[in-house]
C-alpha cells in the first residue's frame, strides 16, 4: 500500500502538473495557493521551508529557485499518515 507521494518540480519545462483546488501548484504563485488554502483550510507554515494543509494530508515545499513561482515540491500523504502510533497499553 502506498503511504505518501512525493513530486518534485526541477528545470524550467514542467514534467508534472498537480492541481489543488483549481490551481497548478508548480506554475501558480506561491502567495496566491497559500492565500486560497487559508481562505478554505488551516493552512500552516512547516517549519519556514513549505506548508502543510493537515486535513487536505498535503505539504508543498518553498521553492529555492527565485525565478520559479510555484512551489517545488508536493508531498500527497494518505489518510492517517499523521496519527501517532497506536500504544502498547501495558497494564
Amino acid at each position: 500500500m502506498v503511504q505518501t507521494i512525493e513530486i518534485t518540480q526541477s528545470g524550467v519545462e514542467p514534467w508534472a502538473r498537480v492541481f489543488l483546488m483549481g490551481m497548478d501548484i508548480f506554475s501558480v504563485p506561491v502567495e496566491q495557493v497559500i492565500s486560497k488554502l487559508e481562505a478554505c483550510h488551516n493552512a500552516e507554515n512547516g517549519g519556514g521551508i513549505g506548508l502543510v494543509v493537515p486535513e487536505l494530508s498535503v505539504g508543498m515545499c518553498y521553492p529555492t529557485d527565485p525565478d520559479q513561482a510555484g512551489f517545488s515540491s508536493v508531498l500527497i500523504a494518505g489518510q492517517g499518515y499523521d496519527d501517532p502510533p497506536p500504544r502498547d497499553d501495558v497494564s
